[in-house]
């Protein structure tokens, strides 16, 4: 792991260390042994595309399944656009409660989509192959300054090609997707006024 590398992956472990089952420090160790679960890219624009993932539910899992996935894109030191995903074997998801169970616990909006997944391999069996991968997007948002750069197409690509990083043969990728409300977040057209949102609007 180089330098520069480095400095980014400690800023989305900044951004994951409130709320997460592991510290900062201790995720850092655990991507320095596990060098395929850590990725960054540039885009012709100077973007930094950096790319995380690890156990959903511990890092002494033997298997990375399910496995949580975290990209944010960079100008610079400014987080301009983010994805997380949760991805598993698509066997797994639908037979395995212990899976399905912990991919629940993330929020609603990961329940609903794991209910519109489940929903659509039941009623269509040919779905249903051992070789398949499930992918949820729990949330992705782009800044509003930086739209129409191809930043959402290159990180829903980046994201899909990771979550079949070890597959050797043709593997057939199943996605849900979450998106956030539209409303800046962070970046330089962020509000300072707290957003809440309200289930009725």
């Amino acid at each position: 792991m180089k330098q520069v590398e480095e400095r980014y992956i400690l800023k989305i472990l900044s951004f994951l260390e409130r709320g997460s089952y592991f510290t900062k420090q201790q995720m850092l160790s655990w991507l320095k042994r596990h060098p395929g679960n850590w990725c960054m890219e540039e885009d012709g624009y100077g973007y930094q595309y950096c790319l995380i993932s690890y156990p959903l539910t511990s890092l002494s899992q033997p298997y990375l399944d399910p496995e949580k996935t975290v990209l944010l894109v960079f100008d610079g030191d400014t987080v301009i656009a983010d994805i997380a995903t949760v991805s598993t074997r698509t066997d797994d998801l639908l037979h395995d409660d212990e899976i399905s169970d912990a991919i629940m616990d993330i929020d609603t909006w990961v329940q609903s989509c794991l209910y519109v997944m489940k929903t659509a391999f039941a009623h269509h069996t040919s779905f249903q192959k051992k070789d398949s991968v499930a992918c949820i997007i729990c949330n992705a948002y782009v800044t509003h300054s930086y739209r129409r750069k191809g930043i959402f197409t290159a990180m829903m690509q980046m994201v899909r090609d990771h979550c079949v990083r070890f597959s050797h043969n043709t593997i057939t990728l199943f996605q849900t997707i979450s998106l956030d409300p539209d409303i800046a977040c962070y970046g330089p057209d962020a509000s300072d006024e707290p957003y809440y949102y309200s289930m009725e609007q």
